[in-house]
């Protein structure tokens, strides 16, 4: 079992996302499909363990996107893009970390803004020799199904907050076909 959480501020942008684009209704078929636990976890307003969140996420993709991982991958990436607006602009509490940077200094520094927003994940950033992109491997997120897709929109939204255009972001086992993994392998690259 994993030790990682979503931070609290992440779990609810994406919560809030949900009840926006979908409405109050599908939230509460989302978490009618949830246990006792995984429910009051959700609802609690702090950091929400991976697996709760795991479940969440499989509870959306039956209700909101027909059990479609195509949908789901879309969906997920709209989550994590709307996320990056939130937690990057105006007054989010990443918006410090994105004022006046650039894709790379942003990727140099995506280890820090990760373990953040996942606690107790391992993140490590390799960046490639030409600087317009690399590799950020994320462990510990079992648990955590389509969460990869997630993460590929924030990037993506990102990347494009601090000037990198033509953003590109692929996540290795999601590409391989699994929805669920330990490790996230997410391929960046940008035009500068």
């Amino acid at each position: 079992m994993s030790n990682v959480v979503v931070k609290g501020v992440v779990a609810q942008s994406t919560f809030d996302f949900i009840k926006q684009q979908y409405g109050l209704d599908v939230w509460e078929q989302c978490l009618s499909r949830l246990s006792d636990a995984d429910r009051i976890a959700v609802n609690a307003g702090v950091n929400v363990p991976l697996q709760s969140m795991g479940a969440f996420n499989e509870a959306f993709v039956v209700v909101a996107c027909n059990g479609s991982r195509t949908m789901a991958q879309a969906e997920f990436r709209k989550m994590g893009a709307a996320s990056a607006e939130k937690l990057l602009t105006g007054n989010g509490i990443f918006s410090i970390f994105a004022r006046l940077v650039t894709p790379k200094q942003v990727f140099t520094r995506a280890a820090s803004v990760i373990t953040s927003a996942y606690p107790g994940c391992d993140v490590q950033v390799e960046l490639d020799s030409d600087e317009s992109g690399g590799i950020i491997t994320m462990r510990g997120m079992s648990g955590y199904p389509y969460g990869s897709q997630r993460v590929v929109g924030w990037l993506l939204r990102g990347i494009e907050l601090v000037g990198g255009k033509n953003a590109r972001v692929t996540e290795r086992n999601w590409d391989a076909g699994q929805t669920d993994s330990d490790t996230y392998t997410i391929v960046l690259h940008w035009d500068a």
